[in-house]
């Protein structure tokens, strides 16, 4: 469809994904009426949080905090702005009207699995769980969940050594690489957008902290898994050990260890081998309450 060229832009975000888009919108020279960041005081539980409201300053573009996106206080906020695109990038609250009808065009959301596969919550640990895969995918928003038309497009892989840092980073190269054939299109007056086909959609279920919990009759490689998919900047697959939590953000599996579920087998260089259901890991890197003291014998809970 054919658009009016240089079209006025809001940008709406909370995380690293909304920043490397405000990057891309600035290096285009995208007409940025207003940024809308996420206040740091309710971004406790927001992993890999960025203070978006400072990097627009920072750029010299008109920008705020927002603590709830479906507010009247945001809605009066754009509405002043007059704005063809909404652009609402790495949020996890759903748009409602009246504010997905204010801007005049439309709005883009991102989502990084390849819709239509993968619609939902918590796609960063689902995809290192094997269960979607891997994209940055930019839509039109409609009122459903990640349902819109397809504006552009670009899977990766994710490989089974890959740790949820390594998959962000990965993400943001694919926004790079969408938003570079995006955005002059935009502001070229052209707007192409592919509708989703329904029938393959599949959905992912939110994830809370507390799905990061090691279950040590799981397999090595399940355990290896857990914690790859939840590490830094996520919350950390944990368990209990000497009557505090552990929190563990790196592992190695070692088959060759055989032993009794969530006992110590061996320690090397001070870093314990836990055995799991079916073979073992070893603990890398972790954080704790307290100092830890890693024997042989002893065990996780």
């Amino acid at each position: 469809m054919t658009i009016k060229k240089n079209p006025k832009i809001a940008l709406v975000g909370s995380v690293n994904s909304s920043l490397r888009t405000l990057k891309k919108l600035h290096e285009h020279n995208c007409s940025i009426s207003a940024i809308l960041g996420l206040s740091p005081d309710v971004s406790n539980n927001v992993s890999g949080y960025v203070d978006l409201k400072l990097e627009g300053e920072r750029l010299g573009y008109p920008s705020a905090y927002f603590t709830k996106i479906n507010d009247l206080s945001v809605f009066e906020f754009l509405r002043k702005k007059e704005i063809d695109l909404l652009f609402v990038v790495g949020l996890s609250q759903m748009v409602r009207e009246p504010l997905l009808s204010l801007a005049s065009i439309g709005n883009v959301g991102f989502h990084p699995t390849k819709l239509p596969q993968g619609r939902g919550r918590g796609a960063v640990a689902w995809i290192l769980l094997g269960k979607t895969p891997a994209a940055a995918t930019f839509f039109l928003m409609d009122e459903g969940m990640d349902s819109g038309p397809i504006l552009g497009q670009k899977s990766f892989e994710a490989l089974d050594t890959d740790y949820a840092e390594d998959i962000i980073h990965k993400i943001k190269c694919a926004i790079d690489e969408v938003l570079d054939e995006l955005l002059p299109q935009l502001n070229n007056g052209a707007l192409i957008a592919l509708p989703q086909d329904h029938e393959k959609a599949t959905f992912l279920g939110v994830r809370k902290p507390k799905d990061g919990m090691i279950d040590w009759s799981k397999t090595d490689r399940e355990v290896y898994d857990l914690i790859r998919a939840t590490s830094t900047p996520l919350p950390g697959a944990f368990s209990e050990f000497d009557g505090s939590t552990i929190r563990i953000w790196r592992s190695q599996i070692k088959p060759q260890y055989t032993g009794v579920p969530g006992r110590i087998v061996a320690v090397i260089d001070g870093s314990p081998v836990v055995c799991c259901g079916r073979g073992s890991v070893l603990i890398e890197k972790y954080t704790s309450e307290k100092e830890m003291n890693f024997r042989i014998g002893k065990e996780f809970a």
